[in-house]
């Protein structure tokens, strides 16, 4: 994979295609993971921030491996358990909000779900957030 070295980044590499953003937040990812052409399924994945809920998405997609800049315990942990191989730069007990004062409200949404459940939760979240 690629080495990106700052910003928000989101790269996808899959079957000879590399889709890249550089937006902050899980939108895209999400976009991604719940989009018709099956983008993550076996792709090589590499975001600036990975927290519980991107790597639970990541899973949900069928993702073949993750390179993270920055790394959560919870995000680490859901790939550990669900077997996708990994790579990070920074590993932090959690990912922190823009303004610095709390946890990231998709950290906070998925520290109770797993791969079944967490594209609807997102999606409620993106909509409250007014996001969708």
């Amino acid at each position: 994979m690629s080495e990106v070295s700052r910003g928000s980044y989101l790269i996808i590499k899959n079957r000879g295609h590399v889709v890249s953003f550089f937006e902050h937040g899980i939108k895209n990812l999400w976009q991604a993971a719940t989009g018709e052409g099956k983008i993550l399924q076996g792709a090589d994945v590499e975001d600036s921030i990975v927290g519980k809920a991107a790597a639970l998405l990541m899973i949900c997609g069928g993702v073949k491996s993750v390179k993270a800049g920055v790394l959560s315990e919870g995000g680490k942990s859901a790939l550990e358990e669900y077997g996708v191989p990994y790579a990070y730069d920074v590993l932090v007990p959690n990912i922190i909000n823009r303004k610095g004062d709390g946890i990231c409200p998709m950290e906070d949404v998925a520290k109770d779900c797993d791969p079944t459940n967490i594209i609807a939760a997102i999606e409620r979240k993106l909509i409250a957030l007014g996001m969708l």
